[in-house]
């Protein structure tokens, strides 16, 4: 029984400290060859940054045959293949995802192009975008990561 005048908690023990988490990357001008690094920032000390959707944009100078979006931390996290182009000389990703990185660890997307694309180098658009939610370890521990 669970009386509307005093109700049970029910909020989870893991909600102090979760905060919403964006960052983007913008590597307009940056990117040439085949392939593009964005570099993400270090997770704070005591932090845990659980990423759930990576977006982006890249532009290139021709139509490739493939392009590839690798996550990595330290080592390999995730990859997917973009779409490519049907019009234009860019392709558009919007991927839902799962994974953590703790404190003082940071991320890295690298978008590889096959088939003789390259990047251009100049103004055309190269973003990446990570969204989630940061959670403050000192305000409630962070679980430990079943291996």
């Amino acid at each position: 029984m669970n009386p509307a005048a005093a109700p049970v908690l029910t909020s989870s023990v893991n909600d102090p400290g979760w905060v919403a988490y964006q960052s983007t990357v913008n590597n307009v001008g940056k990117c040439s060859g085949a392939s593009c690094s964005f570099f993400f920032p270090s997770v704070p000390a005591l932090h845990r940054v659980v990423v759930q959707h990576i977006g982006g944009i890249v532009g290139f100078n021709s139509v490739p045959t493939q392009v590839s979006v690798l996550i990595a931390e330290g080592g390999f996290l995730s990859a997917f293949f973009a779409p490519i182009p049907t019009r234009g000389l860019s392709s558009v990703f919007d991927q839902p995802v799962l994974f953590y990185v703790d404190s003082m660890g940071s991320v890295s997307v690298e978008v590889f192009l096959l088939g003789g694309a390259v990047f251009t180098g100049d103004s055309v658009s190269q973003f990446v975008t990570l969204t989630g939610y940061e959670l403050d370890c000192s305000a409630a521990p962070c679980a430990a990561i079943a291996q």
